[in-house]
């Protein structure tokens, strides 16, 4: 099957995404330590962790936790995640003015258990009646809300921030490093000494990084952190593609995360470059290193040289993934129904493998084994030969989609016998059908099902963006049980 970045982006979950925010003001050194978190966010909570775990060892710091408090336009709070993160965030604030020292105890019980009753338990481990706290977060929680909004104002916190002496913390997010940071903030006859005889380690020189996004597009902070892992104190230097074209002008991909392809950085990646998730990018000229290139196709994206096909929308799929499935059944009722605005193209395409063995002859795989192959070669026969039933075809097929009775689905959609006649005698056509459509998705590096490009360039995989295309507001059946960006990969 396709290549794959998860080995790649695995670690993404264990590393925090710690801000990068320029202050000027300089403060005395004191161990002052701030942490603004979102309730609601897990790199929030790592972030936490770490910090928490530091403070437990610099224990002459002063570590101050409070939720990142942000106002609408009205002057209203609002929060990501609603009203859920808005009383947690309140139940934070209380417990940070009125019950100061009990404020890491329910942090530490609350991070295992989020849910939405979970923060009674967590009370009652930091020993705070739930009740009690119940009626001081009704009371007062949005003036206690106020004085950190006043707080997070003053430092200029607006995303999760580690606050150091009223500076923002810049450096890398491990343990060892935000320790050294900490530490160091406080005068010498405080400090934590290391191991005796301990001589810390030279760093590696840092490459550059640079992040190039699409217009509107946000750096993942998640992802230079990994990044960090392998060079500690990396930083991402963001540009958009328009200003970056002529210095990277064979971009495929947006967002793309570019290093020069230097001897180190090479040997860090090798791994990755060897499994294809990185590109490796020749220089243009002898004695140039080249670059390595890291496509972020986790969430949306663009294909900026490829060209614009307004009102269409290519569907990527495996067509006994239950997602692709969700997808078709959503898009062809979508078109059945006359919901799809006016001459609106849908293209199908399918998600797999295929190679020739010694005698020429193609060899197929796909995630959900033969028969889905098979079903992917038949539809896109159907789809060149009988263009205005494929439509029907896949809605009547995708009822028992597993089934290998494929004629009933097809008698179902209006198929004569003598079009089934043809689809049967039509296979090899299929198969080379087939191999050249597995040849598009896997030259765009699309590996999840369903995936999605709008237009010719704007990609995403899951159904969630689908509604917030012009024309696809209001889409058949869009009460979907399955997740906004579930797939198969």
């Amino acid at each position: 099957m396709k290549k794959k970045i998860a080995a790649f982006l695995l670690s993404i979950v264990l590393i925090p995404s710690i801000a990068i925010v320029s202050l000027s003001a300089a403060v005395k050194s004191s161990g002052n330590v701030e942490l603004f978190i979102e309730p609601m966010d897990t790199q929030s909570w790592q972030l936490y962790l770490v910090t928490d775990a530091v403070a437990r060892r610099v224990t002459k710091a002063d570590f101050k936790v409070y939720p990142l408090v942000k106002k609408d336009s009205k002057g209203n709070f609002a929060f990501n995640n609603g009203e859920q993160e808005l009383n947690e965030a309140r139940r934070i604030a209380i417990i940070g003015s009125e019950y100061k020292s009990r404020m890491r105890d329910y942090l530490s019980a609350r991070v295992f258990d989020m849910s939405s009753e979970g923060w009674k338990n967590a009370a009652v481990f930091a020993g705070i009646h739930p009740d009690k706290l119940a009626e001081k977060v009704k009371s007062s929680g949005d003036k206690a809300l106020e004085k950190i909004y006043a707080r997070g104002t003053v430092l200029n916190a607006d995303v999760a921030t580690l606050f150091i002496d009223g500076k923002a913390y810049e450096g890398s997010p491990r343990i060892n490093s935000v320790f050294e940071a900490i530490n160091a903030s406080l005068p010498a006859s405080r400090q934590v000494p290391l191991p005796d005889g301990y001589i810390p380690p030279a760093k590696k020189p840092v490459p550059p990084l640079y992040a190039i996004l699409p217009a509107e597009g946000k750096k993942n902070e998640q992802l230079v952190r990994v990044f960090d892992r392998f060079f500690e104190g990396i930083k991402a230097e963001v540009s958009s593609y328009d200003k970056t074209k002529d210095k990277f002008p064979w971009l495929e991909f947006l967002p793309a995360y570019i290093l020069p392809a230097t001897k180190d950085v090479r040997a860090a990646f090798s791994d990755f470059i060897s499994a294809g998730e990185f590109k490796l990018v020749p220089g243009e000229k002898d004695g140039d290193e080249g670059w390595v290139v890291y496509e972020d196709r986790n969430g949306n994206g663009v294909y900026p040289n490829k060209p614009v096909r307004e009102n269409t929308l290519e569907l990527y799929i495996m067509s006994q993934c239950p997602y692709g499935v969700m997808a078709g059944n959503l898009l062809y009722g979508a078109q059945k129904e006359g919901k799809l605005p006016e001459k609106y193209t849908l293209e199908l395409h399918f998600i797999g493998n295929a190679v020739k063995n010694d005698k020429g002859e193609w060899q197929f795989s796909s995630l959900h084994g033969e028969n889905e192959w098979k079903e992917d070669a038949r539809q896109l026969f159907i789809s060149k030969h009988f263009p205005k039933k494929i439509g029907a075809y896949i809605l009547e097929r995708n009822k028992e989609v597993t089934s290998e009775d494929w004629k009933k689905a097809a008698k179902a959609a209006g198929l004569s016998s003598s079009e089934i006649d043809k689809i049967e005698k039509g296979e090899a056509e299929a198969k080379e059908l087939l191999a050249a459509d597995f040849a598009i998705s896997d030259a765009l590096g699309i590996a999840s099902s369903p995936s999605f490009i709008h237009n010719g360039q704007n990609f995403f995989v899951g159904m969630g963006p689908l509604h917030q295309l012009k024309g696809l507001e209001n889409l058949s059946g869009s009460k979907i049980s399955a997740p906004a960006g579930a797939s198969c990969n």
